[in-house]
């Protein structure tokens, strides 16, 4: 055999040359639960997170109404955005409810509740000067009726029984900021009253409305001319009228 001819012996396996196989792709991470097992991965979601569309669907609403005034189409009531967004928040959350954790919305929920209480109690504190002292004081009225009794912080009571009925039938303001406003009326008299709360319980006659501004109207049936008229109020706490 010549040296041009091939060597057809079986080849040396030390002297075998092993061509490295192509690596496998990286398998995703797996995550298990404490016991071991694997736990299938969520499926990522596309397009925008809940928590997304509610805040662009708070912004159009403040944006549409702020349109609306500027081109004078409407008169926007601007006391009921901070509503509108909690319903909003609130009708996001049941259509949602099946599809992830929204702990993001639930506590922009919680903050816009105490916004919208605290926006009631503002806006009845606005029209109640604190003044009239802090503390428990009475009031019994046996002349002539004021036109405003205040008081700004504490227990405030109010007795109209003795006080004679005014002929002309003024309105007469009782005030409270912060605290418990009790007003006792006459017997036999013939009442037109407002009584309302920014934050708290309102109680007229047995009559009761509580939460973020309740706020109950009463009057005599076939009330009439001499009237005894009161706008109750207190700003946080609780305002009762009774006999």
């Amino acid at each position: 055999m010549t040296d041009e001819q091939h060597d057809t012996s079986t080849p040396d396996p030390d002297d075998v040359v092993e061509t490295p196989a192509a690596p496998e792709p990286a398998a995703a991470a797996e995550r298990r639960d404490r016991h071991g097992s694997v736990v299938a991965a969520a499926p990522r979601r596309n397009g925008p997170s809940m928590g997304q569309i509610i805040v662009g669907g708070f912004l159009v609403l403040i944006g549409t109404g702020w349109l609306l005034e500027a081109a004078d189409i409407a008169d926007v009531p601007w006391r009921a955005i901070l509503p509108s967004a909690l319903m909003l928040i609130g009708l996001g959350l049941i259509i949602g409810a099946r599809t992830a954790r929204h702990g993001g919305v639930i506590a922009l929920g919680v903050v816009l509740t105490l916004a919208v209480g605290a926006a009631s109690a503002v806006e009845v504190l606005a029209d109640i000067p604190l003044s009239g002292g802090i503390g428990e004081e009475s009031a019994t009225v046996t002349g002539p009726i004021n036109d405003e009794y205040r008081h700004a912080i504490g227990k405030y009571v109010v007795d109209l029984r003795s006080a004679p009925v005014p002929a002309a039938g003024d309105d007469t303001e009782i005030s409270l900021g912060i605290g418990e406003l009790i007003v006792i009326v006459p017997d036999g008299v013939d009442l037109v009253i407002d009584a309302r709360a920014g934050l708290g319980n309102v109680i007229v006659f047995g009559q009761e409305s509580a939460g973020v501004g309740p706020d109950i109207d009463y009057t005599t049936p076939e009330a009439g001319d001499a009237v005894l008229r009161l706008d109750v109020d207190v700003a946080i706490g609780q305002v009762e009228v009774r006999r």
